[in-house]
């Protein structure tokens, strides 16, 4: 079997997980100032990180919906009062790549947008789980960059529902295996040829695409 993150996809996070997510509250930067999730519309842009710049921009966002219903939330502080209150499986920046909130810890320093605009390193003061009565969770996707930047600094992760993204795109099942049967690598192939994936320059794999 290969692994697609060992052969050079730049896989950060894959989630099927509908609960990926903030509460209501959650206060998000966006052109027209500090926004709760829900009260986003499509009138903001939201402050994301771009990646290849290493700064901050804005961008539009798209499909902001309520994601499921918890019963508990991580929450993160670092030593200069940052927080963030999340579902468990919601994708962190850190010093160490993403990481969900269920497995960060105190050995961990959360990656933030300073006043200046630049990032810096947080160092992690306390971690706790939070019991709450049916609460409802919210996300949204931002195209292209797919994080976005909290009020407090704090860049997260964006959710995508991942079976109704891999849907859209023409795939049909729940796993996606490359293995040495013929139809996961046909589907493999045809996504990468049709532009749907984007796969690295690698012989033995382009090789193995035009065998299929």
């Amino acid at each position: 079997m290969y692994w697609l993150r060992d052969i050079g996809f730049n896989i950060v996070t894959i989630t099927c997980d509908s609960f990926q997510c903030l509460p209501a509250d959650t206060l998000i930067k966006t052109n027209n100032g500090d926004k709760r999730i829900v009260d986003l519309t499509s009138l903001d842009n939201v402050m994301v990180f771009s990646f290849k710049s290493g700064l901050p921009c804005f961008a539009p966002f798209t499909n902001l919906r309520q994601t499921g219903i918890v019963d508990r939330l991580y929450v993160i502080t670092t030593f200069d009062n940052r927080t963030i209150e999340c579902t468990g499986n919601h994708p962190i920046l850190t010093d160490k790549g993403y990481l969900r909130a269920d497995e960060i810890s105190k050995q961990n320093n959360i990656i933030c947008i300073n006043i200046y605009g630049n990032p810096e390193i947080q160092k992690i003061q306390n971690i706790i789980t939070k019991k709450v009565s049916k609460l409802p969770v919210y996300d949204i996707e931002v195209p292209y960059y797919n994080n976005f930047i909290l009020a407090n600094g704090i860049i997260v992760h964006n959710s995508v529902d991942t079976i109704q993204q891999f849907k859209l795109q023409g795939f049909e099942s729940y796993t996606l295996s490359v293995d040495r049967s013929r139809d996961p690598y046909t589907a493999l192939r045809n996504a990468v040829n049709e532009g749907r994936l984007i796969a690295p320059k690698i012989s033995l794999l382009e090789a193995e695409y035009a065998d299929v």
